[in-house]
């Protein structure tokens, strides 16, 4: 066999094969995801305390092989603030555990990276079997990636789209084949919806909310009904099981009456087409609703309208969604009359935005016009540019950052020790390692209610570790946390009603490890309190009830055994070639 045969050959059977676009990915995420890895610092910025705050909590349990508490002992001021149990983190925990002994910095982008590349992969070949070929896979996902750049770095807050980006394509993919006699997407919908709920509360409502009028459409045209709803039940079985320990989480901390998330003013937080066309030339690198994804929004929809005609009744369908929801999150829409409802929990109308970006790229997926080569080149060189671009302005704009060095030596108050964070803080590993970076902010959400039915009077004291000792304040306290048990050391002696600053949740379990005889009592203040003999040090041992470990050890067996099953369908009983479905 000639040199030219065996290059035919393998340009025949592994040039844009598979194998070959995996690799593609591998490389196209590497560079985007898997370089940051390398940095020794970070900025401070939007979310990115929050997050590293709940990984640093969740690393401290996780890498003893303990199940995390839903209170958190270990960030957030140290005050038991039930992060854990109301954000979801079950579908991060097997990566902070795989990551648990890195530094902080190389633990988060590391997260992020294998979220991004096992995503990425997923989406690749769902979009095969919606009909996409090969190259369009490759191309969507391509674009996607670069989306999930942008948000993630302007940001440092990638957690809540995970869900959206990558699952919401398999759920579509799901619901599309109920209909038909493979019981396998039975499964994969409950996954891909339990992975939503297990990442982002409200990420996973906005998408269901869109996917229940997809699934009503498929089971209006269904002709064999009863099937469908046979399989929706069971879907909705193994979901409750995947998601168990998140549902109880939720259960267990709503026993009490809790503050709700903060609200802003949600006709800020639209978007229009100013914005839009504003951010292609000016995108803002730090922005909290990251508007350079605004001006790609912009130019598909520019390219959607310019092919309408050669596109399919299917793409105009999605388009058409798409260009409603672009209405809703519009200054246009009365934002304004939802404010004072539950509505407002959304916070930023602009969350609808990924969603946009992800319906508009599976009508480009699956749309056979997109298999124009000249139309391919030119999405995949946008794709490129707009990734290039931010990075380039990134890497700029770190060099000029003002540096404000931390001082977290020791803890006082909170916000004081903020008051060294500016936005474009550098970060250094040393900072991040540091136990005290991350007592210093709690948050006014997830935390019982007191006496004032709407401000909690007395968060101020409690983040700030004020002792209330017969009503005396205590301010000269050492709080430090140890596992489970959090310790308060005094200066001096401390005897009667001591009321500690550890909220109290009725579904959780509390004691004394140092005065077993003394039960622990609710304050007025919502808090630890109880009634002591002279002492220096009172120890207060956290556990979370019996039923919340047992539920975080079923979820994840049942995930493994999924993921499991789903592979031995892969690989030993081989998935017939991708088949084009007509919608």
């Amino acid at each position: 066999m000639s040199v030219e045969n065996i290059l035919n050959e393998f340009k025949k059977k592994f040039l844009f094969s598979d194998w070959f676009n995996v690799c593609v990915i591998f490389l196209f995420s590497g560079l985007l995801f898997g370089l940051p890895i390398l940095q020794t610092n970070m900025t401070w910025r939007t979310d990115a305390y929050f997050h590293l705050s709940r990984i640093f909590d969740m690393s401290s349990y996780l890498r003893e092989f303990k199940t995390p508490l839903i209170v958190n002992l270990h960030s957030f001021a140290d005050v038991g603030q039930s992060i854990n149990g109301m954000y979801p983190f079950l579908s991060i925990a097997p990566l902070v555990f795989i990551t648990s002994h890195f530094s902080p910095i190389h633990q988060y982008f590391t997260i992020n990276w294998l979220f991004i590349l096992s995503g990425s992969i997923l989406n690749y070949f769902v979009f095969q079997k919606l009909g996409a070929s090969k190259l369009r896979s490759l191309t969507a996902v391509s674009l996607i990636s670069s989306f999930i750049n942008v948000f993630a770095f302007s940001s440092l807050s990638l957690h809540g789209v995970w869900s959206i980006y990558f699952m919401f394509p398999l759920a579509v993919l799901s619901i599309s084949r109920l209909k038909n006699n493979n019981w396998w997407y039975v499964l994969t919908l409950s996954m891909s919806l339990s992975f939503m709920l297990n990442t982002h509360l409200l990420s996973a409502l906005l998408s269901v909310l869109l996917l229940s009028f997809y699934y009503v459409y498929i089971f209006l045209k269904s002709e064999n009904k009863p099937k469908v709803i046979a399989k929706t039940v069971v879907s909705l079985i193994i979901f409750v099981i995947l998601s168990l320990s998140t549902l109880t989480n939720l259960l267990t901390i709503s026993k009490d009456s809790l503050t709700s998330l903060e609200t802003f003013e949600l006709s800020a937080g639209t978007v229009n087409i100013e914005q839009m066309i504003h951010s292609l030339t000016n995108p803002s690198i730090f922005g909290v609703s990251v508007p350079s994804l605004f001006g790609s929004l912009f130019i598909l929809d520019i390219l959607f309208l310019f092919l309408w005609k050669q596109l399919s009744k299917h793409t105009h369908i999605l388009f058409l969604i798409a260009l409603a929801l672009q209405i809703i999150v519009s200054p246009y829409f009365p934002w304004d009359l939802l404010q004072k409802t539950p509505v407002s929990t959304i916070q930023f109308p602009s969350r609808f935005v990924p969603l946009i970006l992800i319906i508009l790229v599976i009508g480009l997926a699956t749309d056979n016009f997109f298999d124009n080569t000249k139309l391919i080149i030119a999405i995949n060189i946008f794709s490129c540019l707009l990734a290039i671009s931010f990075q380039t302005s990134n890497a700029s704009a770190k060099i000029h950052f003002p540096f404000f060095p931390p001082q977290i030596s020791s803890y006082d108050h909170a916000e004081s020790n903020l008051l060294n964070y500016r936005e474009h803080t550098l970060l250094n590993e040393d900072d991040l390692k540091n136990p005290t970076f991350y007592r210093l902010k709690s948050y006014p959400e997830y935390i019982p209610k007191n006496t004032n039915k709407h401000n909690n009077l007395y968060s101020d004291s409690v983040n700030n570790h004020i002792v209330l000792n017969d009503k005396k304040e205590i301010s000269n306290v050492s709080v430090y946390a140890t596992g489970n048990i959090v310790n308060y050391a005094f200066k001096d002696e401390v005897t009667g009603d001591v009321d500690l600053p550890l909220w109290k949740y009725s579904g959780v379990n509390y004691s004394a490890l140092n005065h077993p005889d003394n039960p622990i009592k609710l304050s007025k203040r919502h808090t630890v309190s109880l009634n002591t003999q002279k002492t220096k040090l009172i120890q207060i041992k956290v556990t979370n009830p019996k039923i919340v470990n047992a539920f975080f050890w079923v979820s994840i067996y049942a995930w493994v055994i999924s993921l499991i099953a789903i592979l031995a369908k892969i690989i030993y009983f081989r998935i017939p070639n991708t088949r084009k479905y007509k919608h």
